[in-house]
């Protein structure tokens, strides 16, 4: 039996102790009276009740009916020696009595007390079980408690976590939507706009004013002023600044003494980017405002986050504004060059040119362009040019023009191959020209210094033999023979003298200031002297007139006009052939023909016979400088020069001036 088993006994009788006392010696006994019965109950929580004692009147009943409700589940026992008819009833029914003894039944209380017991015990361990379970569920209802606590601190964090989060997400976003606007900016007025429109949630920024110098050393201040951004050229420089600096007294009076207004605290942010020119101050971003430390603060960790995208996007328009003004530059002087310029990759294609070099023609192909020409230039050095890797130049004859032709070639970096040639034509038309004048004029003046000795030495003694024959021809008797042998000699002197003469004027340098007006068929009367070894002994049919053809012209020059005319009708005769040299009047218009019966000019060559440098004469025998250069001096006496040929049957040369009348 269990040695913390106690019973309570209620009452005194001997039997019932001594029979208790032999059955259950190793349970506790307390014994007590029905008055001490419910403070015994209550402070020693018996296993068993057992009431041995009379119960005689309504208050022991009730105690009965108390010791049944607080000991719910335990055996309460009554004894009486012999139980009247329905008294066992009255108890169980109106008192919830488990178990009735009387003196005959008093053997069986040792089961019965044992059978109370065990369920005692039981009840003893439910209500430690129920103790536990209560204890555990107090546990786990503060634990309950504690983690909701946590749960609802966790969740608080987690959803300012996620504030944190979607404010960082807003703000990257807006990031990068200013980036994005930012890089489609093409001018710093527009950048300046956008960043003064992304700071509008910063009340307190009064001016946003940007501080640039561009590559040209010029210092701006960009500010918004009345509606538009305004360009303001600083006279003096801004300092430099390494991050940000705050309210600093030396960048409000210097914002203020440049833009002439008051100005008033001032961020100033430093834009960083690539290394500037030297002398040359970093640009600077300038916010006026009017904010707390707690605002300024806020406003720095929002620029900071835009900062490097707004200097890129600054450095990228100077740069791009530098590009244009350099590309603005180049081609500006590319374009003033009177030459024609041209970069030409290796398969003659034009990949750019100045306005000369395109004021002939746009073709894809740099000989369409500048010859009009389907296939590669004669001589043309950009093939060796590519080829040698070195600078060549050569002459190429075109559109009636001479070029010197210099190719520079492209060296490719990474490959050091010739990507492309520099072309520069020089027109060398004018200069040839001037050469073949020079050369002419040298000529005349070597025919000018023979003329002058040949006039010194044969003058003199010419007009002793003149005078002589003179003298001797007025002496009396004569006769016929001798008078006709002197009259010779004296007309042979003449005509000495004469031709000394025109040799000195055809050969003269002498410069006029005005045009003369001479007889044309004098001018080829002088020239025909010296045509004579030329003229040789080909037929000739010479018609001049007498009067009435008088032009204005330098006479000299027109001799040459003459002289070369004549001499190429005689060259394209080749030994045998008929002269024509006729001069005519028609509708005051003095006209000169020469005409040969040489073999004539094929048609496709007449319209270039004109043109310098052009030649149908074989090589060697011409420059092609002469007829263009008569061309030119007949066209600038308003007379006009040209050509009728027929292949093997001749041409003439017809030269025409306007008659001057005679006052």
């Amino acid at each position: 039996m269990n040695k913390s088993s106690s019973i309570l006994i209620v009452g005194h009788s001997n039997r019932v102790e001594s029979s208790i006392f032999e059955q259950l010696s190793g349970s506790k006994l307390i014994v007590t009276t029905m008055d001490d019965f419910l403070d015994e109950l209550k402070s020693q929580n018996p296993d068993i009740i057992f009431f041995c004692g009379p119960i005689s009147d309504i208050e022991d009943e009730e105690l009965v009916k108390i010791a049944h409700t607080q000991q719910r589940g335990r055996i309460t026992i009554c004894y009486r020696p012999q139980w009247e008819d329905g008294a066992i009833i009255h108890f169980k029914n109106n008192y919830g009595t488990n178990v009735f003894l009387d003196d005959e039944s008093l053997d069986d209380f040792g089961p019965i007390v044992e059978k109370g017991l065990q369920l005692a015990r039981y009840y003893h361990e439910r209500e430690g079980l129920f103790k536990k379970l209560k204890s555990q569920n107090l546990e786990l209802e503060a634990l309950t408690v504690n983690l909701e606590n946590v749960v609802e601190e966790r969740t608080k964090n987690t959803l300012d976590q996620k504030q944190e989060v979607e404010e960082g997400v807003n703000k990257i976003r807006g990031v990068i939507r200013f980036v994005k606007e930012l890089s489609s900016q093409v001018a710093l007025e527009e950048t300046l706009l956008l960043i003064r429109n992304d700071l509008k949630r910063f009340h307190k920024i009064n001016q946003c004013i940007l501080a640039v110098s561009d590559y040209n050393l010029n210092n701006s201040l960009y500010y918004y002023r009345r509606g538009s951004v305004v360009d303001h050229q600083a006279q003096m420089r801004w300092s430099d600044i390494q991050m940000i600096r705050i309210n600093s007294l030396d960048d409000q009076k210097y914002l203020a003494d440049e833009l002439g207004m008051p100005i008033g605290q001032v961020i100033s942010v430093s834009l960083g980017g690539a290394e500037p020119a030297k002398d040359t101050p970093m640009p600077v971003l300038y916010f006026e405002h009017s904010m707390t430390f707690d605002e300024i603060d806020e406003f720095v960790d929002y620029i900071s986050f835009r900062l490097q995208a707004i200097s890129i996007t600054v450095d990228r328009i100077l740069l791009q504004n530098e590009v244009r003004n350099v590309s603005y530059m180049w081609e500006r002087t590319f374009d003033s060059i009177d030459n024609p310029v041209a970069i030409i990759n290796r398969d003659f294609q034009v990949l750019r040119a100045n306005q000369e070099f395109f004021s002939r023609s746009k073709s894809k192909y740099c000989f369409e362009s500048i010859a009009e020409a389907d296939e590669v230039c004669q001589n043309c050095p950009v093939e060796k040019a590519v080829r040698t890797n070195v600078h060549q130049g050569d002459t190429v004859l075109f559109q009636n023009k001479s070029y010197e032709v210099h190719s520079y070639p492209i060296i490719d970096r990474a490959s050091q191959a010739v990507s492309a040639v520099v072309n520069h034509y020089i027109d060398m038309t004018e200069a040839n020209e001037l050469q073949g004048l020079l050369v002419q004029n040298e000529k005349m003046s070597a025919i000018g210094h023979l003329a002058g000795h040949i006039a010194h030495e044969l003058n003199n003694p010419l007009t002793g033999i003149r005078s002589l024959a003179q003298l001797v021809l007025e002496e009396e008797p004569l006769s016929e023979t001798m008078r006709s042998d002197l009259t010779e000699v004296e007309k042979a002197s003449a005509r000495c003298q004469n031709i000394i003469k025109n040799l000195l004027e055809f050969s003269s340098d002498k410069e006029t200031s005005e045009e003369q007006v001479a007889s044309l068929s004098e001018i080829v009367e002088k020239t025909l002297p010296f045509l004579k070894t030329a003229m040789g002994d080909f037929r000739r049919d010479i018609r001049l007139l007498e009067d009435g053809d008088e032009i204005r012209c330098e006479p000299q020059l027109l001799q040459q006009v003459i002289f070369n005319l004549i001499n190429n009708a005689c060259q394209a005769m080749q030994g045998s052939g008929e002269l024509s040299i006729v001069e005519s009047i028609e509708d005051d218009v003095v006209k000169l023909s020469v005409k040969d019966s040489g073999s004539g000019i094929d048609s496709a060559n007449l319209e270039r016979i004109f043109e310098p440098f052009y030649t149908t004469k074989e090589k060697g025998q011409g420059t092609g400088l002469g007829l263009s250069m008569c061309k030119r001096i007949v066209e600038s006496y308003h007379g006009k020069i040209y050509v009728k040929s027929e292949l093997n049957v001749g041409s003439e040369f017809v030269i025409e001036f306007p008659k001057v009348n005679k006052v």
